[in-house]
């Protein structure tokens, strides 16, 4: 149907809207008389029906469809309402709310706005009955309002009441209800950053105090969290409205506000520590605004000293609370090296944890290890190249102690090696060479424990990811880069194994041929290594015509050409050309 056709039909349909609103309205009277499962069916249908019409209001049908919104907001306010006629009037509702603003009928959405503030009764009714389905409508109907005011609300043109029961249903004990209102969050959080808004920071210091409760875990959990659990996934929106939130507040001043350093200090709980100290990561996560924040060193160092005292405590912490220590410093990476006095006591604090939890808790081993990456990535001061070494020795004795490569932790500890000899302070070193070729023989011998693929696949892959991870971030200097020795491990060790894993991956469509792709691409990139140009190409063509569906293939041949395109070798603009054919 074209656009001039659906426009007229839009016309005759709200020409006609009042007749429909009557004939709607003395139907539903009608209904009344019915027996009351005949009677709820009839009235689902005619919420449904008046959420198709709504779309038609126009300015001269506010008079008309007046009986039908008093009825809407009648069977909100009803108690007895049943959840499925409840959340029919609250679509119909949420429609017309909508509608309003996208049609610019301030009148009825001033009217409208007026009654949805005089459903806090009802919310607090379906509160006391803890019925969630309809403290969902009403999450769902109170954001929308507010989505819809947003411009009237910064210029003071709103009342903020609708503000104080979106808040209301965000800190609902119910994650699900709480989610419902994100959306305006989002929104509200971007119109006041955009006009530099003060007013509104009482609101949001309840709201982060408020999402802080929604990130307790529960007091008898052993482990850390599980990526793959509800409660992670929470946890993670939390954070991402958090880094909204953040540009349009003084982050320290809420910290204060709270007495955040004193409550750390008087929990018993380890729950109600974690949960804080989750917040504080949370907020820091945005460094551009708590670096900009010129009181931040009113809370940081108390706040950081709080975490590295974990490492006296007998007996030491939950595992949870450690794990969010070290993403809190490693989010606080750059302020540490800013604050020298800080840098040996963390690096020693994630030393320590890695050291401890390696065989009992591995993947908190694992999340120290990323801390101490990012931390030792940062690093600007200059250090002692005995420090440096003492630090890569002990690293490197726990990664001979793993027997079992199918945990992150074997990866993890090799990316934080590769930090330590690609920073700065170490690069410039002649060194760096030598403590390269160590870190590919413990990532060699790790290969040499492979017996088969069969059987062995997670191990197989996990190998190749620790490949990866030397290379990923390597930084080589003028001596490494030249290095015979290193070249001849990547030429007569390295790519030997990649060839073979991405031989047998091919044919049984593992993700490990793209872990084979990622570890091809970021060698190439850090060691050049022109070497190695025909035997790439001549392996991965043929393989290429035999799986043309095989797309880490064809991303190999795209990393070779970023690379050595310059190189006009035949080999490889003819090996392309077959890729493309085939194609």
């Amino acid at each position: 149907m074209t656009k001039p056709r659906r426009d007229e039909i839009g016309v005759y349909l709200a020409k006609h809207l009042p007749n429909v609103a009557e004939l709607l309205m003395s139907f539903l009277e009608e209904s009344l008389k019915l027996d009351p499962v005949l009677q709820e069916q009839l009235i689902i249908k005619f919420f449904c029906c008046i959420d198709a019409w709504f779309v038609f209001v126009g300015q001269e049908h506010v008079k008309s469809i007046e009986p039908i919104l008093r009825t809407v907001f009648s069977y909100l306010k009803n108690p007895d309402c049943t959840n499925e006629v409840h959340e029919k009037a609250s679509d119909a509702l949420v429609k017309m709310v909508i509608h309003c603003e996208g049609h610019a009928f301030a009148d009825l959405q001033v009217a409208i706005m007026n009654e949805i503030l005089t459903l806090e009764p009802a919310y607090e009714n379906a509160l006391l009955a803890e019925d969630f389905e309809k403290l969902m409508n009403f999450a769902r109907i109170f954001s929308e309002q507010g989505n819809s005011v947003l411009e009237y609300l910064i210029h003071d043109q709103v009342d903020d009441q609708i503000v104080k029961l979106i808040l209301k249903c965000t800190g609902h004990f119910d994650f699900d209800v709480a989610a419902t209102t994100f959306t305006f969050w989002y929104n509200f959080s971007e119109v006041v950053f955009k006009r530099s808004n003060s007013k509104f920071a009482p609101h949001l210091n309840l709201l982060l105090t408020t999402l802080t409760r929604h990130c307790q875990l529960e007091s008898d959990s052993e482990e850390i969290v599980d990526e793959k659990s509800d409660q992670y996934d929470y946890r993670f929106q939390i954070s991402e409205l958090v880094r909204e939130i953040i540009p349009c507040c003084d982050w320290v001043q809420f910290l204060k506000s709270i007495d955040m350093v004193n409550n750390l200090k008087s929990y018993t709980q380890w729950n109600d520590v974690e949960m804080n100290l989750f917040m504080i990561y949370c907020i820091v996560c945005d460094k551009n605004f708590v670096y900009q924040n010129e009181n931040k060193n009113d809370v940081l160092p108390e706040i950081v000293n709080f975490v590295l005292q974990f490492s006296s405590k007998s007996p030491p912490p939950h595992v949870q609370v450690l794990a969010t220590s070290c993403d809190l410093l490693a989010e606080l990476n750059e302020w540490v090296n800013e604050n020298s006095a800080f840098l040996n006591p963390v690096i020693t604090y994630l030393l320590s944890i890695i050291s401890t939890s390696f065989q009992v808790a591995p993947k908190l081993a694992a999340r120290s290890c990323l801390a101490l990456k990012a931390v030792i990535k940062s690093l600007k001061a200059n250090i002692e190249l005995d420090a440096i070494r003492t630090l890569f020795v002990n690293l490197e004795g726990v990664y001979i102690k793993i027997d079992d490569v199918s945990v992150d932790l074997s990866v993890s500890l090799m990316a934080c090696l590769t930090a330590i000899v690609s920073n700065a302070n170490f690069s410039k070193y002649d060194e760096q060479e030598f403590f390269v070729e160590r870190i590919i023989n413990l990532c060699l011998k790790k290969i040499g424990e492979l017996k088969a693929v069969e059987g062995n696949q997670k191990k197989w892959e996990k190998v190749i990811d620790n490949i990866y991870a030397i290379f990923k971030d390597f930084q080589p200097n003028e001596k490494t880069l030249k290095s015979e020795k290193i070249h001849t491990l990547l030429l007569t060790q390295i790519w030997p194994f990649l060839q073979q894993s991405i031989t047998h991956f091919c044919s049984i469509e593992s993700q490990a041929i793209e872990h084979c792709s990622r570890c091809v691409r970021h060698i190439v990139r850090s060691m050049k290594p022109s070497y190695l140009l025909h035997p790439i190409v001549n392996h991965i063509v043929p393989l290429y015509q035999q799986y043309p569906n095989n797309s880490p293939l064809l991303y190999i041949g795209s990393v070779l050409v970023s690379e050595f395109g310059h190189e006009n070798d035949p080999s490889l603009s003819g090996g392309l050309i077959l890729m493309l054919n085939v194609s």
